[in-house]
């Protein structure tokens, strides 16, 4: 079954709202509906093509985790 496509409004609106839930989740310090907020927003820049601003989102969440000296297991 094809995708449906989405209009560019809709797609900036859906990226304003999940960069708000982010901001909003970190504020109150719920790093779950952070991370959440932030695979959501990934998802969407994977979906409408847009790879580099992904990677580098990608990116700087493994650049924070090795900051705090985490191991992340493969």
């Amino acid at each position: 079954m094809p995708r449906k496509k989405i209009e560019a409004p809709a797609l900036i609106y859906v990226a304003q709202l999940l960069a708000t839930a982010t901001n909003d989740a970190k504020k109150l310090g719920n790093f779950q509906a952070k991370s959440y907020a932030k695979s959501s927003l990934c998802e969407l820049y994977e979906i409408t093509g847009q790879i580099s601003e992904e990677k580098q989102s990608i990116s700087r969440a493994l650049s924070k985790l090795s900051r705090k000296n985490l191991t992340i297991l493969k």
